[in-house]
């Protein structure tokens, strides 16, 4: 019997595309267990939006900003190519 492939939750990608590892993701105050759970079955709403603070990407205001990202400097916040 072959063996289906589990399916990453938003969560799971969303942690993936900012390389942030399960030990990382334990910032939540949860075990790596708990991060893999989130990976593969339901996330709670609060760690989804703490990802998804982390992703500064502008892409979803407009296709025109595609490839830009907020970065916080010293002087000031600016928009550059990613």
């Amino acid at each position: 019997m072959k063996r289906q492939r589990r399916r990453l939750t938003e969560f799971g990608k969303l942690r993936r595309k900012l390389f942030i590892t399960r030990r990382q993701a334990a910032q939540f105050e949860v075990t790596e267990r708990t991060i893999n759970n989130w990976d593969y079955r339901k996330t709670p709403a609060w760690a989804l939006r703490m990802l998804q603070r982390q992703d500064r990407s502008l892409s979803g205001l407009h296709p025109d900003w595609a490839g830009f990202k907020i970065r916080m400097g010293r002087r000031a916040v600016r928009s550059t190519p990613a």
